[in-house]
């Protein structure tokens, strides 16, 4: 059995304790055991699994060193219906880099890939992912592996199978790519949807506690009625889109918690905008005729109140239109400020714009340099003697 020896020091007293196989134990024992037969490759592999959980694939180099890959389900008893699943891998990066530049890219594309699912996806989305990933793996170490057997690496020939075999390595990696974007706005969407009726419950108790509302002069059971249907018209809305395929804008990069708070925000929010309408159109704010029978006024504030959660859009534009606007300061196209008249001096009179019968002030300046006020007069008078200036 091929295990390493640690060297541990307790009380100034040497103990020897074994550690259990590594991956390079793992491959070393399988090199030599299809060699010679010399290692007992199995005994190897159980004692690697019973520390690293069970071996779901594996791939080995047989012409180059300390090279290969394995596919692991990590103990547990959630780990498999989680879908969890790590790939562990060991090459030599000289051999990988003097091939190709683009073929260490490439492995470090797909190593990157698994550790995106593993963050965001869960369950069978990712156990096929991370297989699928590790397959990708395997066949780029393989291609290696083949094209040493047959010589030295960096023949004419190598290169073009090498090339070859990484086109098709990043058309299966671009396909993975958005088949993990899918899968985590479904992820995302299912969190989403969770949230709901958490949500629901909420407004269940707000609808509740709206009843002490009598005490503010407020009809407890017009606002309950508000609250109510503003939630289930948000709720409504979820399910419509979903069932006609339309997408929702939820963020799969956040967490799974702020997902599910949002799902949650959604029917609070529909509930808020129902009530809002109703107190606005309490205070006269909305311009919404109203019935004049009693009777029917509870249904009338029940579809405001759906609509409102139903239609985010539809309330806030409704909501915008009814605030009253303010006149602006020094911008074109907005309400002037009144303008005040200069001071005038004492004697004088408003200067005439031309039209006709409106006065007119003339100054005429003496040869002293002294100023006299001449007879207001008319453009109509101009021509006619002794109106002259």
């Amino acid at each position: 059995m091929v295990l390493r020896n640690r060297t541990a020091q307790s009380n100034g007293v040497r103990e020897r304790a074994q550690l259990p196989p590594s991956l390079d134990d793992l491959i070393r024992a399988y090199t030599q055991d299809q060699r010679s037969g010399s290692e007992p490759y199995e005994q190897v592999k159980l004692e690697y699994q019973r520390e690293n959980g069970k071996i779901k694939d594996e791939f080995y180099a047989r012409n180059i060193r300390n090279t290969g890959a394995v596919l692991i389900q990590p103990p547990g008893f959630m780990a498999g219906p989680r879908g969890v699943r790590r790939i562990r891998v060991r090459y030599d990066n000289a051999i990988t880099a003097g091939v190709q530049p683009s073929f260490e890219a490439a492995l470090w594309r797909a190593r990157a890939l698994e550790r995106e699912s593993g963050l965001v996806l869960g369950g069978r989305s990712r156990k096929v992912l991370t297989e699928m990933i590790f397959v990708i793996i395997a066949y780029l170490l393989g291609v290696l592996d083949s094209l040493k057997a047959t010589g030295n690496l960096g023949a004419p020939g190598d290169r073009e199978r090498i090339q070859a075999a990484l086109d098709a390595v990043k058309d299966e990696l671009e396909r993975l790519d958005a088949f993990r974007r899918s899968a985590a706005r479904k992820a995302s969407l299912r969190w989403y949807l969770v949230g709901l009726p958490i949500g629901g419950a909420v407004i269940v108790a707000m609808t509740w506690s709206a009843r002490r509302l009598e005490l503010i002069g407020t009809p407890p059971t017009l606002m309950q009625i508000c609250l109510a249907c503003g939630g289930i018209g948000a709720i409504v809305s979820v399910m419509v889109r979903i069932t006609r395929g339309q997408n929702l804008v939820i963020d799969s990069e956040q967490g799974h918690a702020v997902t599910l708070l949002a799902g949650a925000f959604r029917p609070l929010i529909g509930a808020v905008f129902g009530a809002a309408l109703y107190v606005f159109m309490e205070g006269g704010l909305l311009p919404i005729a109203r019935p004049g029978e009693a009777d029917v006024e509870g249904y009338f504030f029940a579809s405001v109140a759906f609509l409102a959660g139903f239609s985010e859009r539809w309330a806030q534009d409704t909501i915008v239109r009814s605030v009253p606007t303010l006149p602006s300061i020094g911008k074109e196209g907005s309400t002037p400020l009144p303008q005040h008249p200069r001071p005038r001096p004492r004697g004088s009179r408003r200067r005439g714009r031309g039209g006709p019968g409106r006065d007119e002030t003339r100054e005429v300046f003496t040869g002293d340099g002294a100023a006299r006020v001449s007879a207001p007069h008319s453009s109509a008078d101009e021509g006619v003697p002794g109106r002259t200036g």
